[in-house]
């Protein structure tokens, strides 16, 4: 992956969250690399969990978001703060 952004957790060590330009599109033009999202754990040796840092394609990645709201896999107290989280974010671009 071609890291664009990042965020760290001060209270999960060598745990991240990735986004950037995807690791199969890496020989595009630019202008058609696909855009992705990594859940990345860093092991004792710098590289990944295998088994937790894939890359998501960032139109699946929504996709996981919808049908997970539509089917209701979320609980009450985690959609109040995506919401308010939603709302923040709109009230800063506007």
């Amino acid at each position: 992956m071609e890291v664009q952004d990042e965020v760290t957790f001060s209270n999960k060590s060598g745990y991240s969250i990735e986004w950037g330009y995807s690791t199969w599109s890496k020989n595009e033009p630019q202008d058609q690399k696909d855009w992705s999202i990594r859940n990345r754990y860093s092991n004792q040796y710098g590289g990944f969990n295998i088994r937790g840092s894939s890359e998501v394609p960032w139109e699946d990645f929504k996709l996981m978001i919808f049908e997970s709201l539509k089917r209701n896999h979320f609980e009450k107290q985690d959609l109040a703060a995506m919401l308010k989280g939603i709302s923040d974010c709109l009230l800063k671009n506007y």
